[in-house]
């Protein structure tokens, strides 16, 4: 599916519940693979000294509040390569961190897939029809796998979107 964030706007449009990027609830969610593709629009940068180096959101989950413990794929702009930064972005009893996996390219398509176990985060990367593999692992700090929520498509940090952007997410 590609998903529309407007102008000005953090959430895509026609995003459920209320225009927040909360999906269902789920209990001791574990793994998740995604097939996305950023389109050129991705590429835009907010502007604003203070946003540039925000980090967005693509998807994941959390366990519980998803300001103290989640684990989701995060992703802000490379402007000098002209490509997307994908991060494994972890809230870990409240405390917020980021580990760097790769940079990709727009017009590709990549399989990605953020999993967890009781210690362990792990971001995988994997691009269709080419040799690129990536992965990362981390120990996670925060808490056990639980119930929570599953998280979406969001961009910023704090500054909303620059200019209208595409994303394939499947």
């Amino acid at each position: 599916m590609i998903y529309v964030i407007k102008k000005g706007k953090h959430y895509p449009e026609g995003w459920n519940l209320s225009g927040y990027a909360l999906g269902g609830p789920h209990c001791g969610l574990q793994t998740m693979t995604r097939t996305v593709m950023f389109t050129p629009s991705a590429l835009v940068q907010p502007g604003t000294a203070d946003c540039n180096d925000d980090i967005n959101k693509l998807f994941g989950w959390s366990y519980g509040w998803h300001h103290s413990n989640s684990i989701r794929v995060g992703w802000r702009v490379d402007p000098v390569r002209s490509q997307i930064t994908l991060f494994l972005y972890l809230y870990e009893n409240g405390k917020r961190r980021q580990v760097r996996l790769a940079n990709i390219k727009v017009n590709e398509t990549y399989d990605v897939t953020l999993a967890h176990n009781h210690s362990t985060g792990a971001l995988s990367l994997q691009a269709r029809n080419s040799t690129f593999d990536r992965s990362i692992t981390d120990t996670w700090k925060g808490s056990r796998p639980s119930c929570g929520y599953r998280l979406g498509l969001y961009h910023g940090g704090n500054c909303p979107a620059a200019a209208d952007m595409e994303i394939m997410i499947r």
